[in-house]
This record gives structure tokens, sequence and C-alpha cells, in this order.
């Protein structure tokens, strides 16, 4: 199984930035816990992990916001609603 790493400018571009802003911000990015390069760090030819990049995206971006049509809330608000109800019936109390 081949793995792919990617280059320094794959990697800026993973994370929407120039090359030249990597360079620049790459030692407050590896305090922030951003991932080592698996080999040449010091070097041009240095490759870092792809999915250990995803990672530390995925700790550094908020989740997407799900989107729910409005049938949805309504159906899910009259559902609790009948829930409610059947409780009092029932004579449960919070």
């Amino acid at each position: 199984m081949t793995r792919s790493l990617l280059s320094r400018a794959e990697v800026a571009e993973r994370l929407s930035i120039s090359p030249d802003a990597f360079r620049r911000r790459y030692v407050d990015l590896r305090a922030d816990g951003f991932p080592a390069a698996v080999f040449g760090e010091a070097t041009a030819g240095a490759r870092w992990d792809p999915a250990a990049i995803d990672r530390w995206l995925d700790l550094k971006l908020p989740a997407a916001p799900i989107a729910v049509s409005p049938a949805v809330v309504v159906d899910l608000s009259n559902e609790l609603a009948a829930r409610a109800r059947r409780l009092a019936e029932q004579g449960v109390r919070r």
C-alpha cells in the first residue's frame, strides 16, 4: 500500500493559505498542536501525513451546522407536545 504524503505547498493549500504564510506561521502552528512533518521537517523536502493534518483540522474547525427543514421542526414540536400530553394524562410530573 502506497501512502501519499504532502509537500509544504500542498499542506498550505489544504490550510487555504499561501506557502509563504505556512512557512511564516509554522512555529505557531506547531505550538498549537499542528502535526510535525513525517520526515525532513527542516528541509525543503519535508512531507506531512494528510490524515494527521485532517485530524488537527477536525479539532480546530467548528462542526458544520445541520440543516433542518421547517417541516421537521414542526413535526418534532408536535411530537414533543403529544408526549407531554400523554405524560400529563398518566399523571407523570416533571
